[in-house]
């Protein structure tokens, strides 16, 4: 508990605190930068906020889509890739673009992070449509999908990525842990709840 004297004394202290001078000043003080940093972390931190803000913006447009089409997910879909590809910037037509995992590693490499799909986030995507629309009955319709995965690579496993256009075939590891793990848990609590519903 803080006493009045100890206020009293902390008030003092701060009426002779002196403001920084000088070049060693600024090398005691770490904190106290030039102009010239300041302006660039200013600079820096109101590009984050634009970019932060045009994700947010994306991301309540989805949720407008999928709030007013709870049964039809085709809009939804467009909306997602849309604005994913505004976002990135991104392009079919872009050289590195690439549409299907495969060939040698240099090819694998240099495409694993242009355009295959991984299938951990179809378990989140899919909860997030329940919670939007409150039909879990729909946000499983999506799942349905990823049946057919189940059986293809590894009997009872989802692998690690999918082709980024149709058909989709997996690709990567046969058997990825958290494409497993977020799409069963998804599966198991829609179940629940649709047969509640």
């Amino acid at each position: 508990m803080t006493t009045g004297r100890t206020t009293r004394q902390k008030t003092k202290r701060r009426r002779t605190v002196k403001p920084l001078r000088g070049n060693a000043s600024t090398a005691a003080h770490p904190s106290a930068a030039s102009g010239a940093s300041l302006k660039k972390k200013n600079a820096l931190l109101t590009r984050e906020l634009s970019e932060a803000l045009e994700r947010e913006t994306a991301t309540s447009k989805v949720l407008g889509i999928i709030s007013s089409s709870p049964s039809d997910l085709e809009p939804v879909f467009q909306a997602m890739l849309a604005n994913a590809t505004r976002l990135c910037e991104a392009s079919y037509d872009n050289p590195a673009y690439h549409p299907h995992y495969g060939g040698g590693v240099f090819e694998r490499d240099g495409g694993y992070h242009q355009g295959p799909v991984w299938g951990w986030l179809l378990g989140p995507f899919c909860l997030a449509v329940y919670r939007v629309t409150g039909d879990a009955r729909a946000a499983l319709a999506v799942l349905q999908g990823m049946s057919d995965a189940l059986e293809d690579q590894g009997v009872g496993t989802i692998g690690e990525i999918f082709d980024g256009e149709a058909p989709h075939r997996p690709r990567g590891a046969p058997a990825q842990a958290w494409s497993v793990a977020c799409t069963l848990d998804a599966w198991q609590l829609l179940t629940q709840i649709a047969t509640k519903q």
